[in-house]
């Protein structure tokens, strides 16, 4: 393992992987630069993993933190998973997107079908500028 990929919180001596209890609740954000993992079992232990992100493809950051868990806990990735009762993931991808103006032309086809969509992006016009061409007539 590289310093990247390296468990960052909660070590309990050299071997804590066998301190943990089965089934495993596993929470993972997909960010720009890092994928973060953070493991609970069922005892309420928690163990957290740091993956770089790949953000042509965001899968592989997320295999890539699920194998470190894996490694950790000294089984493969599937068995680490079968273990697994509830897997969630979020990213801060489409959020950096909208910070860093690096959005595509978006574009709004009908208000009323679309409503919750027209107000966010009203709201992003208000932060972030002009995203929006509003050449359409409705």
């Amino acid at each position: 393992m590289t310093a990247l990929d390296h468990l960052i919180c909660n070590e309990n001596g050299a071997d804590g992987s066998s301190m943990l209890v089965a089934p495993y609740r596993v929470g993972v954000d997909v960010g720009g630069t890092f994928t973060d993992l953070v493991l609970v079992d069922a005892r309420g232990e928690v163990r957290a993993f740091k993956s770089p992100s790949v953000p042509a493809n965001p899968t592989k950051g997320v295999l890539a933190a699920v194998e470190l868990a894996a490694q950790y806990l000294k089984g493969s990735p599937k068995t680490f998973l079968t273990n697994t009762n509830l897997f969630v993931h979020g990213s801060t991808i489409a959020t950096n997107t909208l910070l860093e103006k690096k959005v595509p032309r978006l574009d709004c086809w009908s208000r009323k079908v679309f409503a919750t969509r027209w107000k966010f992006v009203v709201q992003s016009e208000r932060i972030f500028g002009t995203i929006v061409d509003h050449s359409h007539k409705f």
